[in-house]
């Protein structure tokens, strides 16, 4: 394959962690590393620090396969069959667009994960619905009054189906996005 150098108008994209944006969602701490704006959609990376005993609820994206590579502690991933998988640090996960996943952190400790969507879009339901990260500060787990119909129906419309909140949030017991 050829390449004319003189119509090559793109080149890399530098990305450096201290812009990078960061945000509270559920107890965890997320901050984008790439995002669905800075790589035109082509994928998201995000570092997630997940505090002990807490993950995201079964759900599935059904329009990006999502890439989780574990980096400090570890977690126990499961799937709708029920197998469940431990992981440790350097372990990956990858999880194909329309299987239903989840995991928790089964440590004492944070567990620090890198998530890729490929393409983007999931994560914006972070970006949209998390707070921002008060410095000095530790984000605090979520009551009920913040898993609202809106917020489902938002993760749902940007890629994220939970079933299990998903049939509370329509009243039909049907899925949007499957």
């Amino acid at each position: 394959m050829a390449i004319d150098m003189h119509t090559q108008d793109r080149s890399p994209l530098v990305l450096r962690q201290a812009s990078a944006d960061q945000r509270w969602f559920n107890g965890d701490t997320l901050r984008f590393l790439a995002t669905a704006e800075q790589t035109g959609g082509a994928l998201s990376l995000t570092e997630a620090i997940v505090v002990p005993e807490a993950g995201p609820l079964l759900h599935l994206h059904p329009d990006a396969d999502e890439l989780v590579v574990v980096l400090a502690g570890g977690i126990r991933s499961w799937h709708a069959d029920g197998e469940a998988e431990d992981l440790g640090v350097g372990d990956c996960l990858f999880v194909e667009r329309g299987v239903l996943h989840g995991y928790v952190n089964t440590g004492d400790a944070p567990a620090r994960l890198l998530i890729q969507y490929s393409p983007a879009g999931p994560e914006q339901l972070w970006l949209h619905e998390g707070d921002p990260a008060i410095p000095g500060q530790s984000p605090k787990p979520w009551g009920a009054d913040r898993l609202t119909t809106r917020l489902v129906l938002y993760a749902a419309s940007v890629g994220t189906v939970i079933p299990s909140l998903m049939n509370d949030a329509t009243g039909t017991g049907e899925q949007p996005g499957v």
